[in-house]
């Protein structure tokens, strides 16, 4: 009997074992994605002015798209150059918001027979963006982190680098961006973008604006010869001027006209259409120890170009009489604004030659017919253009014939 109850029990406490198994605990919070970090950012010093551009995130931290992203936002934070290294949480609790962007969710096919959704002015997933800070007083003033004097004791002494040892070297305005889901996840941080605070250079003098044919030509006062350039030049230092154009109200256009830093004392810039006005300004750039600073923008020169460019004389007149006229052909001029060619004739024994077309022909060939026989007669060519009044270029050479 007691061999009988503890088979039971034992067989008892396997089934309540075995149920155990099976139980379920607590639900498991739901995986939200987090966005990806900002990977394009890059930073320009304007005068007085920071602009930052960057690349709208497209996909979450695991590859997944499109991204769980509502807003990016911008932080700035100015540091001495013996500030500490601040983590991502400290960084942003000490700095300022420069901007934030709110970002377009992804679009979403309407459903049949809605009215199309009106225009969403926020940028999308991938989208280029760029905001603005302004260089004032309170933000140029260095953060001071405080410190605990127990815990630096134990820290490694930062060791600076040679090209940062200069006198001039001051406090840095660093940049940050990061995003944020739906759900308030934060990404990754950005790269940190480093932008000097030394004073910019004044803009150069004596701007003026002249043009040619195809192109304008912007001079200024050239910077004094300084003997120490190559040196400056090896050490990383780089002086130089950057042209833009400037577009109605004042605005410029972002990018600078010239690829590559304009050192001498002019540049040109194509022209591509007469009758227009454009306005054109510069920026004095300095480079040192990577950190590159542009001034202010000088005040636009702005010219209106006419079209008083003759075309080329044509050339290989040629003429052949027959026994009722006098044929001529001639060589193609390529000008893109070409009308066409008027013919002259005059007579030998001297005087003007006068046009026998009234307007231009296209045609490189002309049959003069009103000719009288036995008279020697002199022709020329001569190339119009399609400006308003049309510009005429010289004679072709001569040639003569006489019909018998």
């Amino acid at each position: 009997m007691n061999a009988r109850r503890a088979l039971l029990a034992s067989w008892l406490a396997l089934l309540a074992a075995t149920a155990g198994c099976g139980k379920k605990g607590p639900p498991l919070a739901p995986l939200r994605p987090v966005p990806a970090a900002v990977e394009t950012f890059t930073a320009r010093r304007l005068g007085d002015t920071v602009r930052l551009t960057l690349t709208v995130p497209s996909k979450n931290t695991d590859g997944t798209a499109p991204a769980d992203l509502a807003r990016l936002e911008v932080y700035g934070l100015t540091l001495a150059p013996d500030a500490p290294e601040l983590g991502l949480d400290d960084f942003l609790k000490a700095a300022t918001l420069v901007d934030t962007i709110e970002v377009k969710p992804p679009a979403r096919p309407p459903a049949e027979g809605a009215p199309a959704p009106p225009p969403d002015p926020r940028p999308a997933q991938g989208a280029e963006v760029s905001v603005e800070e302004a260089l004032a007083p309170a933000v140029r003033e260095p953060f001071t982190p405080k410190t605990d004097t127990r815990a630096a004791l134990g820290r490694p002494i930062a060791v600076r680098t040679l090209a940062a040892l200069t006198p001039d070297d001051g406090p840095a305005r660093t940049y940050v961006a990061v995003g944020y889901s739906h759900h308030g996840q934060r990404s990754p941080s950005s790269p940190r973008l480093v932008v000097s605070l030394r004073p910019a250079p004044a803009p150069p003098a004596g701007l003026s604006l002249t043009y040619g044919e195809t192109t304008f030509t912007l001079t200024w006062t050239p910077a004094p010869a300084d003997p120490w350039k190559p040196i400056w030049t090896v050490l990383g230092y780089a002086r130089g001027v950057n042209v833009y154009e400037v577009k109605g109200e004042g605005t410029t256009v972002p990018a600078p006209l010239n690829p590559a830093l304009a050192t001498g004392d002019s540049v040109d810039v194509p022209l591509t259409a007469f009758g227009v006005e454009r306005c054109f300004a510069v920026r004095a750039v300095a480079t040192e120890h990577g950190q590159t600073v542009e001034g202010a923008l000088s005040p636009p020169v702005c010219a209106t170009p006419r079209d008083t460019f003759p075309p080329a004389a044509p050339t290989g007149l040629a003429a052949v009489a027959g026994p009722d006229g006098v044929s001529l052909i001639w060589d193609a001029n390529h000008e893109p604004d070409l009308a066409g060619y008027l013919v002259l004739r005059g007579e030998a024994t001297g005087g003007p030659l006068r046009a026998l077309t009234p307007s231009p022909i296209r045609e490189t060939t002309y049959r003069d017919t009103s000719v009288r026989p036995g008279v020697r007669y002199v022709y020329a060519v001569v190339a119009v253009d399609n400006a308003n009044p049309p510009n005429m270029s010289a004679q072709s050479a001569h040639v003569e014939e006489t019909v018998r």
